[in-house]
Parts: C-alpha cells; sequence; structure tokens
C-alpha cells in the first residue's frame, strides 16, 4: 500500500520498503528519546486519552489530545513511538512501570483462564494477542481500550444462549 501511494518518487521500491522497515523497527527509540517526561497540559492526557474523548463528547470542558501523534525526524519523519510513549509522557518511568504490570496482570489473569478452558477467555486472549504484537510500534492497550470493550462484549452475546420462545409449563 505504501508503495502505491509514495508512486512518483525517483526512488526504487527496493529503496522504500528498506525506509519502511528502518522507520518501523529504528526510528521508534530514537523517537522516543525525543519526548519529555511529565510534559501533559493536563493529568494523564495521553495514556487515559479514550476517557477524556469519552467525557468531551458528554459536554466536559475537557480536550482529548489527537490520536496520532507529532512526527519527529530521525532523520526521516517519523511518528512511530515505542509502547512506553503514553506513560513516559505522562507519569515519566514510574507510569512505564505501573501500567506495564498492570497491564501485565491483567493480560496473565486473561491468559491463565484461556488456557482452563473458558471459550470467551480464549477469544479474549486471541484479540489481546494481536495487540501485543503490534505493541512493539505503539500503545495499543489502553489506546484501544473502547475496542477491547466491544470485543468482549460481542464475545459475550456470540456465547449467550437466548432463547426467544415462551417456556410453557406442563401442569
Amino acid at each position: 500500500m505504501q508503495l502505491l501511494r509514495q508512486g512518483g518518487d525517483n526512488n526504487t521500491d527496493g529503496e522504500m520498503i528498506g525506509n519502511i522497515l528502518l522507520i518501523y523497527t529504528i526510528s521508534s527509540i530514537i523517537a522516543f528519546g525525543t519526548i519529555t517526561p511529565y510534559s501533559s497540559m493536563q493529568w494523564g492526557e495521553t495514556t487515559f486519552r479514550p476517557f477524556y474523548n469519552i467525557l468531551h463528547g458528554l459536554g466536559f470542558n475537557v480536550m482529548p489530545t489527537e490520536a496520532l501523534q507529532d512526527f519527529e525526524l530521525v532523520p526521516m519523519p517519523t511518528n512511530v513511538y515505542t509502547v512506553m510513549f503514553p506513560y513516559y509522557k505522562d507519569f515519566g518511568f514510574e507510569g512505564i512501570f505501573i501500567f506495564a504490570l498492570l497491564e501485565g496482570i491483567a493480560i496473565g489473569a486473561i491468559y491463565k483462564y484461556s488456557k482452563s478452558g473458558c471459550n470467551i477467555m480464549t477469544y479474549l486472549y486471541a484479540y489481546i494477542f494481536t495487540l501485543l504484537i503490534m505493541q512493539f510500534f505503539d500503545e495499543l492497550i489502553m489506546q484501544g481500550i473502547s475496542a477491547i470493550l466491544q470485543t468482549i462484549i460481542i464475545i459475550i452475546i456470540c456465547h449467550t444462549n437466548i432463547s426467544l420462545r415462551k417456556k410453557t409449563l406442563n401442569v
């Protein structure tokens, strides 16, 4: 897809693929080095962005941050940071430690229950596992909390035995 968007450049396909690989594998650590800890304007604005977005939609006087991060020149422009970006920006190293611990406990519990034979947890873990793979590029657990909650609701609905017939009593 990226090759189609970049079609007019003088770069060869190999150079473009190489640049894309560099941006997504190496640039995140360099871009992370440009972040200032505790630099949020409001408490937890990046970490709790989905909740600020809901509050803003309900009419509260809070402004959610942009979903996409700013571009950094490293020397190529990138907005790919690491999984630690929102926690470090909002709460420094303490935030990285606390949220990594909380996410680890939650995902570990989901994994444990999925191994015990609970189908709902197995499906939820399958969804969370895809997020874990993509965590290398960006923080997707807290930022995707809405999608996670919607997935949980859909899984529960699919596993609930709903009967539309009225039960008759045989006396």
